[in-house]
């Protein structure tokens, strides 16, 4: 290092005697002209120290190879391990998934009521009282201010058990989609066959009760209209073991401040004598 140090000190003083040659009129060097002279040395020895100090660096650097390589066996039987874990964690969220769909479906199911079901031939809780429509969909309703009637459609019970059952037929009013909530101003609704016949309007005592009872006064979005006089005494139809019997129903009168398009649809409530 000082070899090199010192061959820069003798090249920069040749320069720097030679230019001085021009203005110096003897050979004697001054100190305020040596002064250069040694800080551009100093300068020099301190960066050759950096240099050097990274000597150590560079051999580790130059000895390391040039491709790395490491062990993958312990990573693989990790990786095994975990895999085995989730499998296993799966395998139990699987399983406990499942049940719990299942458990969803079966209350889904224990809950269907007749009213539920589109179209087809609903049933009663009891699994042995069965209705139709005719038409099966029946047609929606337009409300008004001066009152809208439904086409008549028949509704067949169909007793399927060993025992007499009393069966009510129940109506329910949906608004359609997009349709607003509305107060119902009246209604009338009739049911008859054979030797049974029950009408009731919503503002007359009759054979129906209207829930809800605030409807005249707070909008609503649905009624349901069920008999609860009537025919037997208690609005329930006579069905015997085996038999079917067909009632007409109608809804009339159906009143509400704006037009509004309703829904309609039927279900059955029964139980044996």
């Amino acid at each position: 290092m000082y070899k090199r140090i010192f061959g820069v000190l003798v090249i920069v003083s040749g320069l720097l005697f030679s230019s001085l040659g021009c203005i110096a009129t003897d050979d004697t060097v001054t100190l305020a002209q040596f002064n250069p002279v040694k800080a551009i040395a100093d300068k020099l020895a301190a960066k050759e120290a950096i240099w050097d100090s990274y000597g150590a660096e560079i051999t580790a650097l130059k000895a390391r190879p040039t491709t790395a390589t490491f062990d993958s066996t312990a990573l693989t039987n990790k990786d095994t391990d975990l895999q085995n874990q989730i499998n296993a964690l799966k395998d139990k969220n699987v399983t406990t998934s499942l049940q719990a769909q299942i458990d969803v479906l079966t209350t889904k199911v224990n809950n269907l009521t007749p009213s539920s079901i589109p179209g087809g031939t609903p049933t009663s809780d009891t699994g042995t009282v069965v209705y139709t429509n005719n038409p099966v969909a029946i047609p929606q309703i337009f409300s008004s201010s001066s009152g809208g009637n439904s086409n008549p459609w028949i509704m067949t019970i169909k007793n399927n058990s060993t025992t007499w059952q009393y069966v009510k037929p129940v109506i329910q009013l949906n608004v359609a989609s997009g349709q607003p909530s509305s107060i119902i101003t009246d209604v009338t609704v009739m049911i008859s066959g054979g030797s049974c016949s029950m009408t009731g309007t919503l503002l007359v005592a009759g054979n129906f009760s209207f829930s809800p009872v605030t409807a005249t006064t707070i909008a609503t979005p649905s009624m349901i209209i069920m008999p609860i006089s009537g025919c037997n005494g208690s609005g329930e139809i006579q069905v015997g073991p085996g038999q079917q019997q067909a009632f007409n129903v109608q809804i009339q009168n159906l009143k509400t401040p704006t037009a509004i398009l309703w829904n309609v649809t039927t279900s059955i409530s029964s139980r044996s004598m």
